[in-house]
């Protein structure tokens, strides 16, 4: 769930910058966790008479809202690619796969950070007022 600020640098080229709040699960665990965002990407429209089909790029910061653990970082670095339509002016559909850029453990743990591979895929729906 989050909020996003689109604008526009050419035809072909969008840029949005948004802040986010999110869940996830541990595969194969009952564990879930909760952090916030900041994000920005750019949007390539491949032709605009397709209809809003795009491609997207981005970085962001992550940081957990859950107690602090020792060994584990609160704060993490992200990349996404993802690919998109605009429906409407008010409206869009996106599909992304993100990982992260920065190793999630330190100290005692960080023999971990070789073992482990964090990534994610989502759905987003995007509705502009």
């Amino acid at each position: 769930l989050g909020v996003v600020n689109r604008w526009y640098s050419s035809e072909s080229l969008a840029w949005e910058a948004g802040i986010s709040y999110g869940e996830s699960k541990v595969k194969d665990y009952d564990e879930t966790g909760t952090g916030i965002g900041l994000g920005i990407n750019a949007l390539f429209y491949v032709d605009p008479t397709m209809g809003g089909f795009h491609f997207t790029i981005g970085l962001g910061v992550s940081s957990s809202l859950d107690e602090k653990i020792e060994g584990v970082k609160q704060e993490l670095a992200t990349f996404g690619v993802g690919i998109g339509i605009d429906v409407s002016d008010e409206f869009t559909i996106e599909a992304g796969w993100s990982t992260h850029i920065t190793e999630p453990y330190e100290g005692y743990l960080s023999d971990l950070n070789d073992d482990i591979n964090t990534s994610g895929f989502g759905i987003a729906v995007k509705v502009r007022l």
